[in-house]
């Protein structure tokens, strides 16, 4: 199976060890993926954090907020693109 363009856009550019998502690619073709957590009514962004009592018992809101390290990291951000995902503007915001 192999990609091909779409309105003239192909899915990818680069090649080899370097091919990455063309985020000029059309949008309705694209996938957004969603990290699901606890809703936390105590913090402000419902992600659970490192209050006493937090929902589930683990500060997520270090590792998936806006702040944390996955919207923060270029290690992370070199992950992500690594395995062929494209980091969104949006990293951290709930809703």
């Amino acid at each position: 199976m192999a990609l091909k363009k779409i309105n003239g856009v192909a899915p990818t550019t680069g090649s080899g060890a370097n091919t990455v998502i063309n985020g000029s690619f059309p949008a309705t073709f694209q996938r957004t993926v969603f990290e699901v957590v606890p809703y936390d009514p105590n913090t402000t962004d419902h992600i659970p954090g490192s209050e006493s009592g937090a929902t589930g018992g683990v500060n997520l809101e270090s590792i998936l907020g806006a702040s944390g390290f996955v919207c923060t990291s270029s290690q992370a951000k070199t992950d992500l693109k690594n395995y062929g995902f494209l980091v969104t503007p949006r990293c951290g915001v709930t809703g």
